[in-house]
């Protein structure tokens, strides 16, 4: 009868560390899914990340050619307005009055700051 339990107990024990193994073997995928979900969203959280800057780089530059087409169109409608006058007027006194104004705009010490490329 001894030898019967110390059989079982050695059974019991085999059976148990069996489980231990499988139980391990179990939780080693389990562990490699999690790290690989875990690698499969930072990867997706990064390429959201890389298309909204896309995208935001996109609206700044649309919102840059948008200033830039509003000031051309300022200066064109100024200078329409301009070449109006010169057809009405007397265009010497215009030409005249023009000139005046660039050379108020410009001083002598700004041509100096200009660098000659």
């Amino acid at each position: 009868m001894q030898e019967e339990e110390e059989e079982q107990a050695k059974m019991k024990e085999s059976v148990s560390s069996q489980k231990d193994v499988a139980l391990e073997e179990m939780t080693i995928p389990t562990a490699r899914e999690a790290q690989e979900q875990a690698k499969a969203k930072t990867l997706e959280k990064h390429e959201q990340l890389c298309e909204l800057s896309r995208a935001l780089a996109v609206l700044a530059s649309a919102s840059s050619v948008s200033r830039e087409r509003e000031e051309f169109l300022r200066l064109v409608k100024k200078e329409v307005g301009t070449t109006k006058l010169f057809l009405i007027c007397d265009p010497i006194h215009l030409i005249l009055r023009a000139y005046q104004g660039m050379t108020s705009l410009f001083s002598v010490s700004s041509f100096n700051n200009l660098a000659v490329t």
